[in-house]
C-alpha cells in the first residue's frame, strides 16, 4: 500500500490549474502494473488569448496534440466547404466533420483532459456456483460470449468471455491479474454521441451553439479552448464523468466488486463541467493540468500530468502581457517551438549538488551555467536528462530492491520536490547518494555530448522496421537531432537509454487569429498529407514542424481556388451504373 502511495503521488498543491478556483485498498503487485498497462497517456498543449492583448484586438487560439509520431500522419489536413460547411482543420482520414480547426466565426482546440474513465473491480466467485458471481444481495450469473479470432493459415481460435455487471472479466487476455477476477468498467464501452458533436462545432456560430455540440461529445475526455471573432474567449471540459457511488473520488486501484461502494451510477450533469467564458485575467491554458481546485476536480480523476508545460505557457503569456507587448500569430508559433523546461529549473540544483559530491566539477559548471533551454547544442542538457532517467533507474531499485522496475517521472518529482526519499530511514542521505551514483552515470554517457547529439525524432512507418524495405522505399523521416523533453512546451517524448529517440511529440500545429482567419496562423503536421512514400507530399512538411513554420489553409473560395494543385469531380453514376466523368 505505502508503495502504491508513492507510485502514484498527489497532485502538486502549488500546480497551476485551467480554471482558476482516499485510502488505497492492498491489491496484488500485479494489479497495480495492470492500470500502468491499460493507461493511454497522451500529453498536449492548448491555449487562447484575449483581444485585449492582440495586435489584432481578436483573440488568438493556438493548440498542439502530442501523440506517437507515425507515417503516414495521425491527422489529415482538411478544407471542408459546402452550402452547410465553411471549416478547415484536422481530421482523421476518413472521418466525416474537422475534429479540431476553425470556422469562419469560431475555433477551437483540444488537449487530453485526464478523466478516469476506468475502473478495475475484483470480482468474487459463488463459492457455491462458479457460474456465478457475488453482488450485494446475493449472486448473479456470468454472462458468456464467445469470440471467434480467425488466425490466418491455422485453425479459428475461440475464447469464452465472462462479463459481470461492471464489464468483462479480463484474465483471460492479462495474466497479470493473478489469481483474483478482475473486470473493466470503461466509458468507452458505452454509446457515444460523439460524431453528432463534431458537426454541431463545425457549424457553430458562436459560444451558445458551440459548447451545445461539445455537451454530445462523450468521448475521449477533452480539455476544449475557443475563441471568436466577437472577442470571445472560453474553455468547457468535454466528455462524461462517471459519478461512483455516493459522488465517490475515483479510486487509484482495484475495488471491490461485489458491494455497490463503487458502482457507477450515472454522470456529472454537463453543467458541472469545469468551463469558463471570458476569465478576467484575459487567457486559458491547458496543458493536461488539474482543471479546478476542490470539489469539482475531485470527482474527475486523482491523476493529471505534471503542471510544467502549463505553468512555462502561463509564464510567457504573463510576461508579454506584463511588457505592454501585443501578441501576434507569429509571437505565438514560438511559444509553441519553445524548449525551456520549467522542471528543470525546479530541480537543477539537486543535479549541481549531486555531480559536486561525485566530484565531476566539469558536469557541475556546466549545469550552473545553463538557461534550461533543451536545445539541440547543449551540453548541460544533455548531462540533465541523462541525469533524470538514471536517477529514476536508482530510485527505482532502491523501492523494489531490483533494477529495471517500473518508476514513474511523477513519482521522481515528488522525490526531488521532498529533496529526500520518503522510504528510507535518512530520506535526505539517501537522495544525496542516489543522485551522485546517477550523476556518475550520466557523465559517462553524456560528457563531451550534446542534447542533440544523444535525442533524434523518427517519424516512423509501420513497415519502416524492416530495414531492407525502409532503405528500398524510404518509409521512415529521420533521425534528425532533437531538442525539448517531456516537460518542455515543444515536447519530446523518448525513453530512458540514451541514445534515445523521440518517437511521440506534436501530431499537430494550429495558429489561428481571429482577427484574419484567412491571413493569419496555419497549420503544420510532423510529415505530410500523403500516404505514399513517393509522392512529393509525404514529407514536406517535416522541416517546418521540426525547425518552425505553418501552412495557410483559406477559407475564402476566391483563395482556395489560388491554391488547387489537383482537382477531381466525382459526379452522380448515370442509369447505366457508369460514373459521368472525372477529373
Amino acid at each position: 500500500v505505502e508503495k502504491s502511495r508513492i507510485l502514484f503521488p498527489a497532485d502538486f498543491a502549488w500546480g497551476t490549474t485551467i480554471l482558476g478556483s482516499a485510502d488505497i485498498p492492498d491489491v496484488p503487485a500485479e494489479a497495480v502494473a495492470l492500470i500502468e498497462a491499460a493507461s493511454m497517456v497522451h500529453a498536449s498543449n492548448s491555449w487562447v488569448i484575449a483581444g485585449k492583448y492582440t495586435t489584432s484586438g481578436k483573440p488568438i487560439l493556438a493548440n498542439d496534440m502530442h501523440l506517437a509520431l507515425r507515417a503516414p500522419s495521425v491527422w489529415h489536413l482538411m478544407a471542408l466547404h459546402s452550402p452547410s460547411y465553411d471549416v478547415v482543420g484536422m481530421t482523421i482520414p476518413g472521418a466525416p466533420g474537422i475534429v479540431a480547426g476553425h470556422n469562419k466565426a469560431i475555433a477551437w482546440g483540444f488537449t487530453n483532459a485526464y478523466v478516469d474513465d476506468i475502473d478495475f473491480f475484483v470480482e468474487r466467485p459463488d463459492p457455491k456456483d462458479s457460474t456465478r458471481y457475488l453482488i450485494p444481495g446475493g449472486s448473479a450469473p456470468f454472462a458468456m460470449v464467445q469470440e471467434t479470432i480467425q488466425v490466418k493459415g491455422a485453425a479459428p481460435d475461440t475464447m469464452t468471455i465472462r462479463f459481470t455487471r461492471h464489464g468483462p472479466i479480463i484474465n483471460a487476455v492479462e495474466r497479470r491479474a493473478g489469481n483474483e477476477l478482475l473486470a473493466a468498467r470503461w466509458a468507452a464501452a458505452d454509446p457515444s454521441h460523439t460524431w453528432q458533436a463534431v458537426p454541431m462545432m463545425n457549424r457553430a456560430r458562436n459560444w451558445t451553439e458551440f459548447v451545445a455540440g461539445v455537451q454530445h461529445f462523450d468521448d475521449p475526455h477533452q480539455n476544449v479552448v475557443y475563441a471568436d471573432t466577437a472577442g470571445h474567449i472560453g474553455y468547457v471540459m468535454a466528455g462524461r464523468i462517471p459519478i461512483r457511488g455516493n459522488r465517490k473520488r475515483p479510486p487509484l486501484l482495484p475495488v471491490p466488486g461485489w458491494t455497490s461502494e463503487y458502482d457507477w451510477v450515472g454522470d456529472a450533469p454537463f453543467g458541472e463541467h469545469p468551463q469558463v467564458l471570458d476569465p478576467a485575467d484575459g487567457f486559458v491554458v491547458t496543458a493536461n493540468n488539474k482543471q479546478a481546485a476542490g470539489n469539482k476536480a475531485d470527482l474527475i480523476t486523482q491523476d493529471w500530468e505534471s503542471p510544467f508545460r502549463a505553468q512555462r505557457i502561463r509564464e510567457m503569456i504573463e510576461d508579454g502581457i506584463h511588457s505592454g507587448r501585443k501578441f501576434t500569430p507569429g509571437i505565438v508559433h514560438g511559444m509553441q517551438l519553445d524548449v525551456h523546461d520549467a522542471r528543470a529549473a525546479r530541480y537543477v540544483d539537486c543535479a549541481i549538488a549531486a555531480a559536486r559530491r561525485a566530484k565531476l566539477d566539469p558536469e557541475a559548471t556546466l549545469l550552473k551555467q545553463w538557461d534550461h533551454a533543451a536545445t539541440t547544442q547543449s551540453a548541460a542538457a544533455a548531462i540533465y536528462y541523462v541525469w533524470f532517467e538514471k536517477l529514476r533507474g536508482q530510485l527505482g531499485r532502491s523501492l523494489y530492491g531490483t533494477p529495471g522496475v517500473w518508476f514513474p517521472s511523477a513519482a521522481e518529482e515528488r522525490v526531488l520536490e521532498a529533496r529526500a526519499v520518503p522510504w528510507t530511514p535518512d530520506g535526505a542521505a539517501t537522495l544525496d547518494s542516489l543522485a551522485a551514483a546517477a550523476m556518475t552515470e550520466a557523465a559517462s554517457v553524456a560528457r563531451g555530448k550534446t542534447w542533440g547529439q544523444l535525442n533524434s525524432v523518427l517519424v516512423a512507418h509501420p513497415l519502416g522496421i524492416v530495414a531492407a524495405l525502409n532503405k528500398s522505399l524510404n518509409l521512415n523521416i529521420g533521425p534528425y537531432p532533437r531538442g525539448g523533453s517531456a516537460t518542455t512546451v515543444n515536447v519530446s517524448h523518448y525513453g530512458n537509454s540514451f541514445p534515445a529517440t523521440t518517437t511521440a511529440a506534436a501530431s499537430q500545429r494550429h495558429v489561428v487569429d481571429m482577427g484574419d482567419v484567412d491571413g493569419a496562423g496555419g497549420f503544420i503536421l510532423p510529415g505530410g498529407e500523403s500516404g505514399l512514400p513517393f509522392d512529393p507530399h509525404y514529407r514536406d512538411q517535416f522541416e517546418m514542424w521540426q525547425y518552425g513554420g505553418l501552412w495557410k489553409i483559406p477559407l475564402g473560395r476566391a483563395n482556395v481556388e489560388k491554391r488547387i494543385a489537383h482537382k477531381m469531380l466525382l459526379e452522380p453514376a448515370t442509369q447505366t451504373g457508369k460514373s459521368s466523368g472525372s477529373h
